[in-house]
């Protein structure tokens, strides 16, 4: 992006990643421009915020900042690349006019220099399972191009492809994730099992018999139609793509299932939860959890009030709207509707909000017995937390060991 902070050139490298609005991540790093100026000018070349799901790292060139998005640890043998990358591109964009560069396609401009990219980088992120399909544009005609392209039909995938071709892997891998990062092919069937879904307001029209979506997808995908409603059902903001299937098998096969869930995903209606999402979730699980261990070793009417109490400390209306307290019980609800359309920076607010209720329910229960209820919590989260997430997903969630720990001990 430019030091006004407008994007100006955009590729996503992870063709899994979810979408990531440039003008968004720009408004995102608008909220410390006045931190990171300090640092540019200061001469450091490259500074990084961790948000725990993503990690921005910044590299400051003349005129232009590069802002490198990721998951994870940062693999610092990348800095020299995206710094030498960052000086190619300055070049490139110093000699075009303001009107050149208001007229280039931020996500598909730059051709030879995305086809840079993914030679500097040796883009490799595809599997042969997934199913390629064009989007639009004309791939271009170096070797091999051709062949690929005459088998990309959406509905053959790159292994089918592979061997029909009768090119070697990684000729076709290699041309697919070239492709991909010119914008001219999109992939479908990129679900993992692990993955978790969760249906998005986009969902209510495709459920009403009477709506113009429910029609369009009765003409373009009647199988994907009949299993709508089942799906729907099983999806419940917690289930894996594995526990979803699993759930339907007893009558459809897996690859229909996991065919149709593909098509929903596509339109709108299913989503893959992100990074930020996912942390989300497993405090809201982990709350759930401590409610019900606490119910066992005080009282239901006990982690009731706790529970209560605790919410009397939290103002955020995306938190309190997920619980629910009557005097038989409480509820936690898992529809991700409140957070739709949030950036990341705001998901990752929510995240503290959630890990605030989580240690204040903690505090508010009676100290008699909090040295039973540690166990038993530990215990428990060994045996669903700790098998259900990965160590990305638990970063952060340390600090409520640390706030356990500290209440036992004192």
């Amino acid at each position: 992006m430019d030091r006004a902070g407008i994007p100006q050139f955009f590729m996503k490298l992870d063709p899994r990643a979810q979408d990531l609005n440039p003008m968004l991540v720009s408004s995102f790093l608008t909220a410390i421009r006045s931190f990171s100026n300090e640092v540019m000018n200061r001469r450091s070349s490259e500074f990084q915020v961790d948000y725990g799901a993503r990690v921005f790292t910044l590299i400051a060139g003349d005129d232009l900042t590069l802002v490198a998005v990721s998951v994870g640890r940062w693999r610092e043998h990348l800095t020299p690349v995206l710094t030498d990358l960052l000086r190619d591109f300055e070049v490139l964009w110093a000699q075009l006019g303001p009107e050149e560069r208001d007229q280039i396609d931020i996500s598909m401009g730059y051709e030879e220099f995305r086809e840079e990219v993914a030679r500097r980088l040796s883009l490799r992120l595809v599997s042969t399972r997934w199913v390629p399909f064009m989007i639009g544009g004309t791939p271009g005609t170096d070797i091999g191009a051709g062949v690929v392209r005459s088998h990309i039909d959406g509905v053959h995938s790159i292994a089918e492809i592979v061997e029909s071709s009768g090119l070697r892997e990684e000729e076709v891998v290699a041309e697919m994730s070239r492709l991909f990062a010119l914008g001219h092919i999109g992939f479908r069937q990129t679900l993992d099992m692990t993955d978790i879904l969760v249906a998005t307001s986009a969902l209510s029209p495709l459920l009403q018999s009477t709506s113009p979506e429910r029609a369009e997808l009765a003409k373009n995908d009647p199988d994907v139609l009949v299993l709508l409603p089942r799906l729907a059902g099983a999806i419940d903001g917690r289930k894996t793509v594995q526990q979803v299937v699993s759930l339907l098998t007893d009558q459809y096969s897996e690859s229909s299932v996991l065919r149709a869930v593909d098509r929903l995903v596509e339109v709108g209606a299913f989503e893959v939860l992100s990074g930020e999402q996912r942390r989300i979730l497993l405090v809201k699980e982990a709350l759930d959890i401590a409610t019900r261990v606490a119910a066992q070793t005080y009282s239901e009417e006990g982690s009731r009030q706790a529970l209560e109490a605790a919410l009397t400390n939290i103002q955020v209306p995306e938190v309190i709207g997920e619980i629910r307290i009557a005097e038989e019980g409480w509820a936690i609800g898992y529809d991700t509707r409140l957070c739709e359309g949030l950036d990341p920076r705001r998901l990752m607010d929510l995240y503290g909000e959630w890990m605030k209720l989580l240690a204040q329910f903690a505090a508010h229960l009676p100290r008699k017995k909090l040295k039973k209820f540690t166990e038993a919590l530990v215990s428990a989260y060994s045996s669903y937390i700790l098998e259900r997430y990965t160590g990305q997903d638990l970063r952060g969630f340390e600090e409520f060991a640390y706030w356990l720990e500290m209440m036992n001990v004192g």
